[in-house]
């Protein structure tokens, strides 16, 4: 029994670890992409030695699924912005759906979401130029992709929780926590 939590407990292990390395590979990837080899570097040198990282990179919490996953989402819509396709609010919502699926303060990632595209508008108003040098998409295009990746995220939500209405199997969701803590054992 002792051998079998353990084998349970290191593969929970190593599969948070791998989304710790997915975080790291796609910190790299992005530096890399938008500031080149030597500030990919830098950054995946801050990332490694960060302490936070060190101390719970290998843990099994929530909190290195939803970085990964709202980074990712974060540069999906990123590259969406840059160049709008329907592939990419899809992998905006995909992303965004797994960063909730992850940890409850993930929901956090669409006023994020809203204030990266509030000030891309922002620039473009500021700056006509850079709105020119591309077909980026316009306030009307943006507020769709973030309500279609919303819907997305939304629907990959209720898909981590098996489509059900009830928190759980013989509790109702309008049980009040009063109604349900007397309802459990009490030690004398």
């Amino acid at each position: 029994m002792g051998l079998k939590l353990f084998r349970i407990a290191a593969a929970l292990g190593m599969a948070a670890s791998l989304l710790t390395l997915l975080l790291a590979g796609l910190l790299f990837a992005v530096s890399r992409k938008m500031f080149g080899n030597i500030a990919a570097l830098v950054s995946l040198t801050l990332f490694v030695f960060e302490p936070n990282i060190l101390a719970h990179g290998a843990l099994v919490t929530t909190d290195m699924a939803m970085s990964c996953f709202l980074f990712a989402t974060v540069y999906a819509f990123y590259q969406y912005v840059k160049r709008p396709s329907s592939g990419r609010v899809v992998l905006v919502g995909i992303t965004s759906g797994l960063a909730l699926a992850s940890k409850h303060s993930a929901v956090l990632v669409f006023p994020i979401l809203l204030a990266i595209a509030v000030a891309e508008l922002w620039v473009r108003k500021k700056n006509p130029a850079t709105s020119a040098t591309g077909a980026r998409p316009g306030a009307a295009k943006l507020a769709g992709a973030l309500v279609g990746a919303g819907v997305i995220a939304i629907a990959l939500l209720w898909a981590s929780y098996g489509f059900r209405l009830h928190p759980r199997a013989g509790v109702s969701a309008e049980t009040s926590v009063m109604d349900y803590a007397q309802r459990l054992h009490h030690p004398a």
